[in-house]
This record gives C-alpha cells, structure tokens and sequence, in this order.
C-alpha cells in the first residue's frame, strides 16, 4: 500500500481496534503527538454519554482530523470472512452484514488479503458515515474532517474518503 496522503501529527484523532496492537505502528509514522482512542473493529456504537464525553474530548484538545482506522490483520475481519464463531460483539454483527452485503464482491477475489482489504475498506466507510451523521460533528463551530485510514503493517497504509 502507498500513503494517498500524509497526515499532521498535530491535533489527529486516530480510532484503532485494541486487538490490531496499532499504536506503535501509528506512532512510529505519525509521531507520538497524536491521540488513539480503541474501539472493537472500529465499528463504534451510539450511546449518549459516549457521544458527549467525546465531543468534550475534541473541543478540549481542539482535535481537527479523526482518522478510522482499519488493520487488514484484524481478526475480526478474517472470523467474519470465514464465519468463524462469534462471540457476541456488536462488532462482529456488523461485520457479518457488511460481509452478506459484499458477498458478490468478496466471492469475485480469490485471495483471502484482497477479500480482508475490502472489508477493512468498507468498515472505515460506513463508520466515516455513521460519524458524519452523529449530532456531534454537525456542530458549525467544529470544523472536524473524518478519514479512513487502511493499514497493513508490513506494506503501510492508504487515506480513504
């Protein structure tokens, strides 16, 4: 993977599943003045008392740029692949409908790094979505871009819109 993009490590918000390990990976490419928030897959939940400590988090610290990102290691990604068993995250609901919904798709590349990287791609897509419509980011004041960010840790990463 090739950087489409180079970030600032200056007020960045990086969203990373806690499984992934991606926190030295981020650091080592974007410097250690970032902020790194895990969330299971990245796939985030709506909760009221979230949303509003989160919102005071990106007021206080004057955050400017969320980045989701989405390992192609994630084992999350390859159980829902492969349908591995379960164990009752709403993240792994999710996955398997992103998976039922990408199927032709999925079923159309033949190696499993290809199928992984459509998944991490369409997660980062529908969380960029589901923050764009939260209450949270629709407040004028806030001029905050939200980005998906692919990594795989041997070949790098790639910005996504």
């Amino acid at each position: 993977m090739n950087s489409l993009k180079e970030t600032e490590p200056h007020n960045d918000l990086y969203i990373v599943c806690p499984f992934c390990r991606l926190e030295y990976f981020l650091r080592t490419k974007f410097g250690d003045n970032i902020f790194i928030i895990t969330v299971p897959a990245v796939v985030l939940n709506s909760h009221h008392v979230e949303d509003w400590a989160l919102n005071e988090f990106l007021k206080r610290e004057k955050i400017t740029d969320i980045y989701l990102v989405s390992d192609t290691s994630c084992n999350f990604i390859e159980e829902a692949i492969n349908g591995d068993k379960e164990f009752g995250l709403n993240c792994e609901i999710r996955l398997r409908e992103l998976c039922n919904n990408l199927s032709i798709d999925l079923e159309r590349l033949d190696l499993l790094c290809d199928k992984k990287e459509l998944l991490a791609k369409s997660i980062a897509l529908a969380q960029i979505q589901f923050l764009k419509a939260e209450f949270t980011f629709k407040d004028e004041t806030t001029k905050i871009n939200i980005h998906g960010m692919i990594t795989d840790k041997n070949s790098g990463y790639k910005i996504i819109n």
